[in-house]
């Protein structure tokens, strides 16, 4: 297995470190060189993965009792009971229609 080496100083020990680069509006994690302090990568100081997981947690994100599913469920209830309604009130309307031809 190759050991990583830093570029300019050829050490073999490195650091993260956290800084704020000028203009910048998010701070930044370095990996840079124990001896002489050669940025060799950088990160983004957020875990975008972490920050995913925290947001799924209180979306309730594949739980059955989460509120959006349950507001799904009350939101598909109604749209069953409104189709209901409609093909009711059609069913009626073609009993009048059926009446009325019949009285003419």
């Amino acid at each position: 297995m190759a050991i990583s080496k830093c570029p300019k100083c050829d050490n073999a020990s490195f650091e993260v470190v956290e800084n704020s680069p000028l203009h910048s509006n998010y701070k930044l994690i370095f990996v840079q060189c124990r001896k002489c302090g050669s940025v060799v990568g950088t990160m983004d100081y957020s875990n975008i993965g972490t920050i995913l997981k925290d947001v799924e947690k209180k979306v309730g994100f594949g739980t059955e009792s989460s509120t959006v599913n349950k507001n799904l469920d009350v939101v598909n209830q109604n749209v069953i009971r409104l189709f209901n309604l409609i093909e009711n009130s059609n069913r009626r309307l073609d009993e009048i229609e059926e009446k009325l031809s019949k009285n003419n």
